[in-house]
């Protein structure tokens, strides 16, 4: 309970799926990674909150933190580091001393988020021990939180992408439409 940001968040998708304890293994992993526990779990649509979004960590990072904001402002750093850092990501374990994992980054093209392709990086070992080459893992500021199955990581991905989708489709709609005579001078180019 003293990670603050999780806490609502699961006890809503415990709720929602009947679930007394909010830290239930399935649940934490339904915020952490993702599952089925979320498609009962919806976010209350409004104004602030796109429709499709899930009680999943990757909504937090990409629609409720101010970094994605910050960056259709402008500010590209660090605000692309926080939001890589603080989502959930994926990465295969590539040598285990030190530890280095194939992931995908985020990236930024100054109007929208994507997943960049596979680069090598030094993490640390985090809470899993016994790693080998070729596990896949799940990182929170870069150390390793997990071991992941193929299901978990297939559900990591899609609901990463989802969040991806939402957080750029509300950027883009924050962001300012280009005048004629700067779409102009880009076709021009």
């Amino acid at each position: 309970m003293q990670f603050e940001g999780a806490w609502p968040y699961l006890k809503l998708i415990a709720a929602a799926n009947g679930i007394a304890d909010p830290l239930d293994g399935r649940v934490v992993e339904a915020y952490w990674v993702g599952n089925s526990l979320l498609e009962n779990a919806r976010v209350a649509e409004s104004a602030a909150i796109p429709t499709g979004a899930v009680p999943h960590h990757c909504f937090h990072v990409f629609c409720v933190y101010p970094w994605s904001g910050m960056l259709s402002k402008g500010c590209t750093e660090p605000s692309l580091q926080v939001l890589d850092s603080c989502r959930i990501s994926w990465g295969r374990v590539i040598t285990v001393e030190p530890v280095v994992v194939l992931r995908r980054s985020l990236t930024w093209d100054g109007r929208a988020l994507a997943l960049g392709s596979p680069v090598s990086c030094q993490v640390g070992a985090g809470f899993v021990t016994g790693l080998r080459p070729g596990d896949w893992v799940s990182l929170h500021w870069s150390r390793v939180c997990d071991r992941l199955s193929a299901p978990q990581l297939r559900a990591l991905r899609r609901y990463t992408i989802r969040h991806l989708r939402l957080a750029n489709a509300v950027m883009s709609t924050r962001q300012a439409p280009q005048t004629s005579a700067s779409a102009t001078s880009m076709t021009s180019k």
